[in-house]
């Protein structure tokens, strides 16, 4: 039978009623825009889908952030239900761990145009002209809030079935970050021959393979600095004879993301106010689409002293940086300054000094140039790193033997060497 070309949206990890306490009591202003901004993704969803003129939406679990959704959450939801209802454009879900069939609001299981999978997988067919019979998407909830047995093992492709798709809350091989419910592999997806696996779970778009078309849709709106990266919707096209293909659509109001910048060159911290914000206009830029921006700044690079590395300087820096990126055109919310950066070190300077670090520095700088004490320090570290409880850390640079067989690898080793130390000694003094 002839199949006639498909559009469906795919959106996973809604999380409708994450609370946000903490960051509302300690910073309002961006707890509320946080909470606001998790309705309007799930808004731009549906209004997506009806742009679009879909023909159906898949959702992979977590549509809500927990069991008894507060009533803003639950209205939010019907009220994306019946528009898209009153569009033609029926829904399917599976359930996952954050709304697990034993606590999803009961008045919402019967609403029309709604189809929630149950426990064990099974497959249904829209109810639309042209998909009826010929196209299937196959599913299964969580029962319970933690599922550790692999379900994909038991999803399997009915005889006749034109356009499988599987839909699915689940970790495949193994991504960290997330707990590992439903686990299973690409083999396992592969082997319930569906066209395209729709997953939800891991909070990250991303695609794991073309054949089958294998998808996490990612978190609709994220939530904190570890799901930096717009967050959205998949919208999947499938042609005639063509393989599916998918295109992600932004709808996260608010981004999260991380910059590190360079302060080297950066002689006082009114010029490291001034490429902070730079940085994050630029940021802004990249993101047309967003209203807000949440950033982490780690400052990197080398400096000559570490002006700003203590509580006090650094929050005083953070404060006048963060009330001059809230002004702008779309604000930007400071999530946290981090100082990486490190002590420019003139490693022969301070071995002509006096005390244990300048003889540190020149004993072992001799023993660039005096082939005894090499050999008595190789001897030395071959002894130490053959010992049993070293061997598990080892690095492949880590090899006295190589040391021996390329002069310039031990140099460069001693000198990393003096630096560290000189480091950790410094920091020490300060």
């Amino acid at each position: 039978m002839t199949m006639s070309p498909i559009k469906f949206i795919h959106a996973a990890d809604i999380h409708l009623g994450r609370p946000f306490s903490g960051l509302r009591t300690s910073r309002p202003a961006l707890g509320d825009l946080c909470l606001r901004a998790g309705y309007v993704a799930w808004q731009r969803i549906v209004r997506i889908a009806i742009d679009e003129r879909a023909d159906f939406v898949t959702l992979g679990g977590d549509v809500f952030h927990g069991p008894n959704p507060p009533l803003r959450a639950r209205l939010a939801f019907k009220e994306g239900v019946e528009a898209l209802q009153e569009a033609g454009i029926p829904m399917f879900m599976a359930l996952g761990n954050h709304d697990p069939l034993d606590s999803f609001p009961e008045n919402l299981r019967q609403a029309p145009g709604l189809h929630i999978f149950g426990p064990e997988p099974s497959g249904v067919s829209p109810d639309r002209p042209g998909l009826r019979g010929t196209v299937k998407v196959y599913g299964a909830s969580f029962p319970t809030p933690v599922v550790k047995v692999n379900l994909a093992r038991s999803f399997r492709r009915e005889p006749g079935v034109t356009l499988a798709i599987g839909l699915l809350h689940a970790n495949v091989s193994g991504m960290t970050g997330h707990d590992d419910y439903a686990p299973c592999s690409l083999h396992d997806l592969r082997a319930a021959g569906m066209d395209v696996w729709c997953l939800g779970h891991v909070h990250r778009h991303g695609v794991l393979c073309r054949d089958p078309l294998a998808l996490y849709a990612g978190a609709s709106q994220p939530a904190s600095v570890n799901e930096a990266g717009m967050g959205g919707c998949s919208v999947v096209s499938i042609e005639p004879n063509s393989q599916p293909v998918e295109r992600f659509a932004a709808v996260a109001p608010v981004v999260w993301d991380r910059l590190e910048l360079d302060a080297s060159d950066l002689e006082t911290d009114v010029d490291l106010v001034r490429n902070a914000e730079q940085a994050c206009i630029g940021l802004l830029n990249d993101h047309e689409h967003a209203e807000a921006l949440v950033v982490r700044i780690n400052l990197v690079g080398q400096r000559d002293s570490r002006k700003y590395s203590s509580p006090d300087e650094m929050e005083e820096f953070g404060q006048a940086l963060s009330e001059r990126l809230e002004k702008l055109s779309r604000p930007v919310f400071l999530e946290s300054l981090r100082d990486r950066t490190r002590m420019a070190l003139d490693l022969d300077g301070l071995a002509e000094e006096k005390g244990a670090l300048g003889r540190f520095l020149r004993l072992s700088g001799s023993a660039v140039s005096d082939p005894d004490l090499a050999e008595d320090l190789l001897r030395d570290l071959e002894v130490e790193l053959s010992k049993r409880q070293w061997k598990r850390h080892l690095a492949p640079d880590l090899d006295p033997q190589r040391w021996r067989d390329d002069p310039h690898a031990f140099e460069e080793i001693l000198v990393e060497t003096q630096r560290v130390a000189a480091r950790m000694f410094l920091d020490e003094a300060s």
